[in-house]
């Protein structure tokens, strides 16, 4: 709703810094996905999937992340 009353207004909003760190973005987005594999469902599965195949990306030394990324191809 925010962003369709930005743009209905010609405006635009500020990008925001990050606050986090690579490494420490990719540990909560792996946390996360483990969650929502936990939780089971195909929606869950589906988003925990992006969740690593994301952390990976974000940082390739992550331990954590690519034994997660490793896990689920191997699961598939």
């Amino acid at each position: 709703m925010v962003t369709k009353f930005q743009l209905s207004k010609g405006t635009i909003s500020l990008p925001i810094k990050a606050k986090y760190s690579p490494a420490t973005l990719a540990a909560l987005l792996v946390t996360r996905a483990e969650t929502l594999f936990q939780q089971k469902g195909d929606g869950n599965l589906l988003l925990a999937r992006a969740l690593i195949d994301l952390a990976v990306t974000i940082a390739p030394h992550n331990e954590d992340a690519i034994y997660a990324f490793e896990l689920q191809n191997r699961l598939r």
